[in-house]
C-alpha cells in the first residue's frame, strides 16, 4: 500500500515473543473498531471455525460464486506492520472474529466475517496504520477458453483482441440482440440456431430470412455463435441473440430501399446493434435518414470500411455516414488489411484477415466462421472487412452485458478509447483509434456511468427454420412493392418511417450494396499461387475422367477484368444413376509442367440426373506465368432421390451492346406438389461453336405448389458479343 512499508516479521511459531506497548494499543483499537463495525442492528457474527486436520482451510466457493461476485463471501485478507503475536488469539477477543488461516511465508491472515460485509471491514482495517493492507479474498478463475473444437487453430482473431481473458468479465447475455443485416442466416445451422430470433427477409417480402449466398451466415457466427457447447467455433458474444434480417440477394446485392427498410424493422423489433457488412460507392440519403432514425432510437449501427483500397479507395457507404461506426481489417500482426478502405469515416480496426490469394493456405490469413453453401451447413474461411465488423458488433454486445445502461455513443467512445493504438500515433485513416481490445473495453464498460436506461425487449428465439415465423412488418413501416418484377430494374419499393427523421430523398434509389469479402471455403487444402497478373489465356485439351462421369470438350478460360482466372464447362453423367454433388479439380501449370494452383468447384446445382449435364465456373486469381490447366477425373455422391419438377416460363435471354452484359430473365414455378426450398436456376452461354462461355445461377426463396417467382441473372465479368445460345436447368429440396 501507498505510504507504509511492512517490518520485518518473525516467524508465526513464536508467539511469546515480547510485544510493544504501542503495538497492544493499536490492536485495542482495532478490536473497537471491529466491534463497532460488526455490531450492527440485526447483524449476525460470523462463527467459521479454523480449518482442522492440516495447514489451509479447503473452502468450497459457491456455484457460479465467479460470476455473481468478485470475491469470496465471508472472508477477507489481512497483513499486518508488525507481526509481533499470535493473532488468531488476539482476534479471538473482537466478539467472534476468527482466523480461518493463515499463508506464509508472506504473514496474510485469511480472518471470518459476516457475508456482506467484506469490503466494509476490510476498508475499516485499513484505516488502521498496524495494518498493512486488508482486503476481500477476490476470486480467480482458469483464462475461459471455449471446447469449440476449431477455436483453437482457425480462431486467432479471439485471441489478438483479447477475448479470452475478456470473456472472464462477461461471456453476454441474451438480453443483447444483434441484427446481421445481410444476405440472411443460416436458420438451421447447428452453431446458430437456438441463436437466433423472428426475423424478416426485404429481398423476397417474407419472413424466412434464410441465407442463399452464405455470406450473412459467416458474419453471423463471428459475432455471436453458440459456443462453448462442444461444436464448430466461437463467437465474441455468447449469450447475445441473432436477428437475421436479408436485404442483400442470392448473389449479394441489394437496394437501398431495402437496406433501408431492414434498418428500421430491425430498430423497431428491439435489436441495439446493427451488423452492416454491406458498402457501395453511392451515398443514399434514403439510407442515411433510416440509420439517423436508428440512432435517433438509441441503437448503434456498425459497418464495413470497405475492400477497395487497392482499387481507389473510394469513400463506402453506410460506414461513411454519420452515426455510423466504421470498421477497418487488420491481419494477424495487426498489420493493415491490404484490401482494406482508408479514410475520414475509420473509427477503428478489427481482425478481418489478410491473406496474400484465394489459394492462401495459411488459417491465420483468414477469418473462421460458420458458413451456408449449397451443401448445406457448414464453416468456411473469409476475410474482408465484412468480417472486422462483427468483431465489433458482437463486442459491443458483451459491453452491454456488463453495463446495459450504456448509450450507443458511449458504447462506440469507449471502444475507441480503449482500443490498442496502430500505425502513426492517435487517430489515423487507416486503422481509426486502433485496434479493438475487449478487455479494456469491458473493464471501461464495468465502470462508465450509464445513461437513461431503454425498455427491455423480449425476443422470441426460433431455434430452427419454419415458414410460419412470428415476425412481421410493424405498423410504422410502409412498403408498396410493384406488382412485378422486370429483369433490368431493381424493385421501386419506398421506405417511409413514421418517426423523425422521415425518409424525403431518393426513396426508390437504385443503389445496390456488394458484399465486403473476399472469399474461399473450407473444400481441401489448395496450393500457394503466386501472385496475379494479366496475361494471354490459353487452354489444352484436358485429361478427361472416367466415362462414366466426365468433362465435355467444349471448356473455355479467360482472365476478367480484376485479375480472376474463370476455367468454364461441363461436366456430364454417362451412368444410369442420379449423382449429386458432382466436384470439379482443375489444376493450373506454367510452360514448363510446373503446377502453380489447383482450384476446387461444385456446380451450383445440387441433382445431376443421368444423361444430363450441367456448367461450371472455376475461379481463381489468376497464377502469374500460367499456361494449361487439366481437369482431374470429377467425383460425386449416388442419390435415388428424384429431380424436384420445376418449370422455368417466360424466358429470355438479351445481349447489352453498351454494357457488354449479357442478361438471362424468367419465371420459376413450382410443380412438383408439395414445398420446394433453396430453389436454385443455373443458366449456361454458348457461342456459336457450343462453346461455354458463361455459368451463372439465381438462388431463389423456397416455393409453395404452383406458385411462381421472377428471376433475373446478369452476366458482367466479360464482354458476352459471341453469345448465341442459352440453356437453363432449375433444382431445389423438396420438403
Amino acid at each position: 500500500m501507498k505510504g507504509k512499508q511492512a517490518s520485518s516479521f518473525c516467524p508465526a511459531s513464536t508467539p511469546d515473543r515480547a510485544v510493544s506497548r504501542s503495538f497492544r494499543r493499536r490492536l485495542l483499537y482495532l478490536a473497537l473498531l471491529l466491534s463497532l463495525a460488526l455490531l450492527r442492528p440485526g447483524m449476525g457474527l460470523a462463527t467459521v471455525p479454523a480449518a482442522e486436520g492440516g495447514p489451509r482451510s479447503q473452502y468450497r466457493l459457491p456455484p457460479s460464486s465467479f460470476a455473481e461476485s468478485r470475491y469470496a463471501p465471508g472472508r477477507i485478507l489481512v497483513r499486518f506492520v508488525e507481526d509481533r503475536l499470535d493473532t488468531a488469539t488476539a482476534l479471538s477477543l473482537t466478539h467472534g472474529l476468527r482466523e480461518i488461516e493463515r499463508i506464509e511465508p508472506i504473514h496474510v491472515h485469511v480472518l471470518a466475517v459476516p457475508d456482506g460485509q467484506e469490503e466494509a471491514l476490510a476498508r475499516a482495517l485499513q484505516a488502521d496504520e498496524s495494518v498493512a493492507y486488508a482486503e476481500p479474498d477476490y476470486l480467480y478463475s482458469a483464462l475461459r477458453v471455449p471446447d469449440d473444437p476449431y477455436y483453437a487453430d482457425r480462431q486467432w482473431n479471439m485471441r489478438k483482441i483479447g477475448l479470452e481473458t475478456a470473456w472472464d468479465i462477461s461471456t453476454g447475455s441474451a438480453g443483447v440482440v444483434i441484427a446481421v443485416l445481410d444476405t440472411g442466416v443460416d436458420l438451421g445451422h447447428p452453431d446458430l440456431a437456438a441463436k437466433i430470433v423472428a426475423g424478416y427477409d426485404f429481398v423476397h417480402d417474407d419472413d424466412t430470412a434464410q441465407d442463399d449466398n452464405g455470406h450473412g451466415t459467416h458474419v453471423a457466427g463471428i459475432a455471436a455463435a453458440a459456443t462453448n457447447n462442444g461444436v464448430g467455433m466461437a463467437g465474441v458474444s455468447w449469450g447475445a441473440r441473432i436477428m437475421p434480417v436479408k436485404i442483400l440477394n442470392a448473389l449479394g446485392w441489394g437496394t437501398a430501399s431495402d437496406a433501408a427498410a431492414g434498418v428500421i424493422w430491425a430498430v423497431d423489433q428491439g435489436a441495439q446493434i446493427l451488423n452492416l457488412s454491406v458498402g457501395g460507392t453511392s451515398s443514399s440519403n434514403t439510407l442515411h435518414d433510416a440509420l439517423d432514425y436508428a440512432h435517433g432510437q438509441g441503437v448503434l449501427p456498425v459497418a464495413g470500411a470497405g475492400n477497395e483500397y487497392e482499387n481507389g479507395n473510394p469513400t463506402i457507404y453506410p460506414a461513411a455516414f454519420d452515426h455510423v461506426m466504421g470498421v477497418a481489417a487488420t491481419g494477424h500482426e495487426d498489420e493493415h488489411a491490404g484490401y482494406s478502405s482508408t479514410g475520414s469515416y475509420v473509427d477503428v480496426a478489427a481482425p478481418g484477415g489478410n491473406p496474400t490469394g484465394s489459394s492462401d493456405p495459411d488459417p491465420e490469413h483468414w477469418i473462421f466462421s460458420t458458413y451456408r453453401s449449397f451443401l448445406g451447413s457448414g464453416y468456411a474461411s473469409v476475410a474482408g472487412t465484412s468480417q472486422a465488423c462483427p468483431h465489433v458488433a458482437g463486442l459491443a454486445a458483451l459491453m452491454l452485458s456488463v453495463n446495459p445502461g450504456l448509450s450507443h455513443d458511449q458504447l462506440q467512445a469507449l471502444i475507441e478509447s480503449t482500443a490498442v493504438d496502430a500505425g502513426a500515433a492517435g487517430w489515423d485513416e487507416v486503422f481509426g483509434h486502433g485496434r479493438i481490445d475487449a478487455v479494456a473495453a469491458l473493464r471501461a464498460a464495468q465502470t462508465a456511468p450509464t445513461a437513461t436506461p431503454t425498455p427491455t425487449v423480449t425476443m422470441t428465439p426460433t431455434a430452427t427454420p419454419s415458414p410460419t415465423a412470428t415476425a412481421s412488418r410493424t405498423p410504422t413501416l410502409t412498403r408498396t412493392p410493384t406488382s412485378t418484377r422486370t429483369a433490368t430494374a431493381s424493385p421501386t419499393a419506398t421506405v417511409s418511417p413514421t418517426a423523425t427523421p422521415t425518409a424525403t430523398a431518393t426513396p426508390a434509389a437504385r443503389v445496390y450494396l456488394p458484399l465486403m469479402l473476399k472469399e474461399r471455403e473450407d473444400l481441401g487444402e489448395a496450393t500457394a499461387t503466386a501472385t496475379s497478373t494479366l496475361t494471354p489465356t490459353s487452354t489444352t485439351t484436358p485429361t478427361p475422367g472416367p466415362p462414366i462421369l466426365y468433362i465435355l470438350p467444349n471448356h473455355f478460360a479467360y482472365a476478367d477484368t480484376i485479375g480472376y482466372l474463370h476455367i468454364l464447362g461441363e461436366v456430364h453423367n454417362g451412368t444410369a444413376d442420379h449423382l449429386r454433388y458432382v466436384s470439379v479439380v482443375v489444376d493450373i501449370f506454367d510452360g514448363n509442367g510446373q503446377l502453380l494452383a489447383t482450384d476446387t468447384t461444385l456446380p451450383r446445382l445440387d441433382n445431376l440426373p443421368a444423361g444430363t449435364s450441367i456448367c461450371f465456373d472455376a475461379m481463381l486469381e489468376e497464377p502469374a506465368g500460367w499456361s494449361t490447366y487439366e481437369f482431374r477425373p470429377p467425383s460425386y455422391m449416388l442419390d435415388g432421390r428424384p429431380w424436384p419438377r420445376l418449370a422455368i416460363v417466360d424466358d429470355n435471354g438479351s445481349y447489352d451492346p453498351p454494357s457488354g452484359t449479357y442478361l438471362v430473365a424468367g419465371k420459376l414455378r413450382n410443380d412438383h406438389g408439395s414445398r420446394v426450398e433453396y430453389t436454385k436456376v443455373l443458366a449456361t452461354l454458348y457461342d456459336e461453336d457450343n462453346v461455354v462461355v458463361g455459368c451463372n445461377f439465381y438462388y431463389g426463396p423456397h416455393l409453395e405448389p404452383e406458385e411462381a417467382r421472377d428471376f433475373a441473372m446478369r452476366f458482367r465479368s466479360r464482354d458476352y458479343a459471341d453469345v448465341r445460345r442459352y440453356r437453363l436447368q432449375a433444382d431445389g429440396t423438396p420438403r
